[in-house]
Order: structure tokens, then C-alpha cells, then sequence
């Protein structure tokens, strides 16, 4: 498995969102046999001088549609812009080091050495499946619930909108939540597909809640020229738990916003427990718009301007505990010139 390869002190927030595009209708194909035990990139204008964050987007969309139009991946319309208000991308020399993966790669990723059966992507509707040991080369949309993936690999991203879902021991280049409800995802490598977020939840299609995620490697965006990526993005949650993630957006790119985006957009975020992760990478690290948000014992990378992002309510988190910078300075909740922050203390 190859080694791995996040906006201001601001004024007004714009509120307005893209209108997503569309990817051809895919007419699901016949799957093979198995044991049943199942934002296009916002246009990108100008970045302002001062970060937007985006509103609620309109109502879910005709089920009826294309897998693609069933998410709603709508993310900020214009790329953040440095503190001091001008529009010149900061140089390289302002991102740090990105540190190893350490061991994330040995939890991660598909666990069986057997031949993969290649199956159809497309839109896919059968509850109570468990699909194991196939390959899918393009996006593919599971519906139905109580769907299972073990040991899969997904060359496209993985869209699940039905409830009871468990991705395990799986490869995807990207992975999406809509609407879904007790999902839990563990030992999962997401090496990037084009366009897309690494994860992206969502409420578009009813309120998502009750999400797990452990042992998840999220690396190497692949942008486009009017991707804002995230390592992952948060629109509308109830109970979100992120264990043992490692989210590295590699050399800055301008497209990259952040490594986590809890987006107060779809009725907000609530209850969010981080534990024991790493976040590299992105304009800021983190973009923080929620209620109850619990970080211990994680690390933060610098960022290209800085940890948090500075309109990021305080008042958003219930505990931060224990957490430092990739050099081992303690981070506490604070206040600098320009807005929240976490606040560095070197370590004595």
C-alpha cells in the first residue's frame, strides 16, 4: 500500500450555494451472484477577502434521479482567503512537513488476499446484501439497508443512503452519506476519486445520524481546477464518532479548504466526538460550526494559515482535551487578533 501522500478573520459570510451538476444517468446493471446474510465541485470564483461559509441547500432531490444528483455536495462558492484580506495563495513554505501515516496503513484497507469479482456500479436498491471480495470501477449508490461491504475495493465513490450500513476493511476513492442513519465504517483507505471530498455527510435526504468512523486513512485529493476539498465535510449530523482517523491532504493545493468541515448547513451538527486522530493539511484545519463538539487526544497540523478556522464558534466545543501540534506543543482553546483559535503551548 503506497505511504500517504485546510479561512479568516472575516466579515460577511456569503450564503448562497452552486447549483451541482449533473454526471449521465447510469442504468444499473445486473450484479453478480452474491451471499445475502447492501459537491460537484462548486464553481469557483475570485477568492474574497473574507472565507464564506455556505447555507442550507434547497430540498432533497427526486429519488427518482441519477445516483450522482442524489447528493448534495455543495460546498463553499469561492476558496478562502488568507488573513491579511489579499488574494495571493501564501507560499509553500507556509504549509509544514506532512509527518508519516505511522501505522494507519496496516489498519486500513481490504484485509483478504482473494481474487476481486468485478461487479457494476451504478444505483442499487436491495436491502439486507453483504457484498464480499468484489471491485467496482465506478460510482456506485447503495439504497436499500442493511447493506454490508467487507474487503471491497471501489474505484469511483460509494454513496450510501440506506440505514444500517457497515463498510469494513474496504478501499474507495471516495465515500458519501445521505440521509443515513447507524452507518459504521472501520479499517477504510479512501485514496481519492476526482472532484470529490474524501467523506462527505450530509442531510439532504432526511437527517443523518448515529455515524461511526474508525481506522480511516483519508489521502491524496485528486482536484480539478474548481474542486474546494475537504477531508471531510460535515452538512447536518446527530452523533457523529471519529476514532483513529488520519486526514492528510498532502502539499497544499489552492483548492484545498480543509481537513475537516463541520458545516453548519442541512440543520447543523450536534454531538461530535473526535478521538485520537491526526488532521493535516488545508487553508485551515479544521472549520468548526456545531454543538457539542468533543476533541481528545488528537493531532493538528499548522495548516496554511492556521489550526482553526477564526469564526469557528468556542462556544462549539464541550471538551479539548489533550491535543498538540505535529511538533508535540500542547493546543488549548483560545483567542488571537483575528478570531478562535487553538492555541499553541510549547511543550515544556
Amino acid at each position: 500500500m503506497p505511504p500517504p501522500v485546510l479561512s479568516d478573520g472575516l466579515e460577511e459570510l456569503t450564503t448562497s450555494d452552486p447549483s451541482p451538476t449533473t454526471e449521465p444517468s447510469v442504468t444499473p446493471e445486473a450484479e453478480p451472484e452474491v451471499t445475502k446474510d447492501p459537491e460537484p465541485a462548486p464553481t469557483q470564483s475570485e477568492a474574497p477577502a473574507e472565507a464564506p461559509a455556505p447555507s442550507e441547500t434547497s430540498a432533497p432531490r427526486d429519488p427518482t434521479g441519477t445516483a450522482e444528483d442524489q447528493v448534495d455536495r455543495s460546498q463553499d462558492p469561492a476558496r478562502p482567503a488568507p488573513p491579511d484580506g489579499s488574494t495571493t495563495e501564501p507560499t509553500d513554505d507556509a504549509s509544514p512537513a506532512t509527518p508519516s501515516s505511522g501505522d494507519i496503513a496496516d489498519v486500513t484497507g481490504r484485509t483478504s488476499s482473494k481474487a476481486l469479482t468485478p461487479m457494476a456500479g451504478g444505483w442499487r436498491t436491495d436491502s439486507g446484501v453483504v457484498l464480499e471480495d468484489v471491485v467496482i470501477d465506478d460510482d456506485v449508490t447503495f439504497a436499500g439497508d442493511d447493506v454490508t461491504l467487507r474487503n471491497v475495493r471501489i474505484n469511483g465513490e460509494v454513496i450510501f443512503r440506506g440505514d444500517g450500513a457497515v463498510l469494513a476493511d474496504s478501499e474507495v476513492g471516495a465515500l458519501s452519506l445521505s440521509g443515513t442513519t447507524d452507518f459504521h465504517g472501520r479499517g477504510i483507505e479512501i485514496f481519492g476519486a476526482t472532484g470529490r471530498d474524501g467523506v462527505h455527510i450530509t442531510s439532504d435526504s432526511g437527517r443523518a445520524s448515529d455515524v461511526v468512523l474508525e481506522d480511516v486513512w483519508v489521502h491524496s485529493p485528486k482536484v480539478t481546477p474548481t474542486s474546494h476539498y475537504d477531508g471531510i465535510q460535515v452538512r447536518g449530523v446527530d452523533n457523529l464518532v471519529m476514532r483513529r482517523l488520519h486526514i492528510d491532504l498532502g502539499p497544499r493545493e489552492p483548492q484545498h479548504n480543509a481537513a475537516l468541515y463541520l458545516q453548519d448547513a442541512q440543520g447543523g451538527n450536534q454531538d461530535v466526538l473526535v478521538e485520537d486522530s491526526t488532521f493535516l493539511g488545508g487553508g485551515y484545519v479544521m472549520y468548526i460550526f456545531a454543538e457539542d463538539v468533543k476533541v481528545r487526544r488528537s493531532t493538528m497540523g499548522q495548516g496554511n494559515w492556521g489550526h482553526l478556522y477564526p469564526r469557528s464558534p468556542l462556544s462549539s466545543f464541550s471538551e479539548f482535551d489533550d491535543n498538540v501540534t505535529v511538533g508535540g506543543d500542547a493546543l488549548e482553546l483560545g483567542s488571537e487578533p483575528g478570531g478562535a483559535a487553538f492555541v499553541a503551548r510549547e511543550a515544556r
